[in-house]
């Protein structure tokens, strides 16, 4: 005599959890299977689909997708960028599971983004988050050949995004002498490392993943190299990033400053790089309880790059220098023709704000 089958034996666990009203909606004909669908938990999805599987062909779960991405991905093996992409995916793992790609559905996704918001994340943190997990997704529907699949997390909408942000103050002149004044005082890494950016606009991340060869002091502009050193887990914001930034003023002094004290490592700031992984997020830390702390400023490290936007806008320096001074924006046609400007005729602007 055979045993109750095994679809019917889940159907009875699901009335039994679900209570009457599963039951009534269940048995009515006139309502979509989809009705008495939305009582299950995402774990009782995937114990239906597997009852219905067929199990000759491979389950490709979002695991495997994520070890593809990172596998493929030209950042994939640097310990924060895997890092971060594994955090954006075990959001996912967290909340919903690992299925196989093409079960999982947009409420998954939107409890996801829900997740995430009620998690305290700014909502800029959430929509970081959820570009990876989409960027993940597309991977594994590429690669397993599963293009027909919709990804769930395609224009997943934020309700009003970007309006939790916190707006960044820029350093006045006055707090930007001071602080110039602390760090000829200090005169250590954390302080050579403000300098520098208080007098390029450079991101912490550009100066803290300079290497030794990116400080050109036997130059008649000395200037620093902000280039990306991926085998060695340097990289940049973006592709326009990638610049020269003539060295004035404090800067000049921390460049010169910083290449003494590395003692002639490869790295500008051993303490917060080493082959393969760059610090940047440590150093920060440091760096704004510093600003915090001892200096009484209740801004950050960021807010350097903000006050170099606003002393080159307020001396009348041209946009496209502006640009090519902070690599913000993206170069014209016209820049990329030709050898660049001279880095004597950028520290011409510069030097009208330092």
């Amino acid at each position: 005599m055979n045993g109750p089958d095994a679809g019917e034996v889940m159907e009875d666990y699901l009335a039994k959890r679900h209570g009457t009203a599963y039951e009534d909606i269940r048995h009515d004909h006139r309502m979509p299977r989809e009705a008495h669908e939305a009582f299950w938990s995402p774990v009782e999805h995937e114990a239906f689909r597997i009852l219905k599987d067929d199990p000759t062909k491979p389950r490709r779960l979002l695991s495997d997708a994520l070890a593809v991405y990172l596998k493929e991905h030209d950042k994939g093996g640097l310990p924060k960028f895997a890092g971060d992409t594994e955090r954006a995916i075990g959001h996912v793992f967290s909340i919903v599971g690992d299925f196989p790609l093409n079960t999982y559905r947009r409420d998954h996704a939107v409890s996801v983004r829900d997740g995430l918001l009620k998690g305290g994340n700014k909502t800029a943190t959430a929509r970081r988050r959820l570009n990876t997990i989409k960027a993940v997704f597309n991977k594994g529907l590429i690669e397993f050949n599963m293009g027909a699949h919709r990804n769930p997390f395609e224009k997943l909408t934020i309700a009003k995004e970007a309006q939790d942000a916190k707006e960044r103050e820029p350093f006045t002149l006055d707090e930007l002498k001071v602080i110039a004044e602390a760090c000829r005082i200090k005169d250590d890494d954390i302080r050579h490392i403000v300098a520098l950016q208080a007098d390029t606009g450079a991101r912490l991340g550009e100066i803290v993943g300079l290497r030794a060869e990116d400080v050109v002091l036997e130059h008649e502009t000395p200037h620093i190299r902000i280039r990306p050193h991926v085998a060695l887990g340097r990289t940049l914001k973006t592709v326009h990033s990638e610049r020269d930034v003539p060295l004035v003023g404090v800067s000049l002094w921390a460049a010169e400053r910083a290449v003494k004290a590395s003692q002639g490592s490869a790295w500008l700031f051993p303490r917060y790089a080493e082959n393969g992984n760059v610090k940047a997020n440590n150093a920060s830390q440091t760096v704004n309880k510093w600003l915090s702390k001892t200096m009484k400023l209740g801004k950050t490290t960021h807010s350097f790059r903000h006050a170099m936007r606003d002393r080159l806008r307020h001396a009348g320096v041209p946009e496209e220098f502006q640009n090519l001074i902070g690599g913000w924006g993206s170069r014209t046609i016209g820049q990329g023709y030709g050898s660049g400007y001279l880095l004597r005729q950028i520290r011409e602007q510069i030097g009208k704000v330092v």
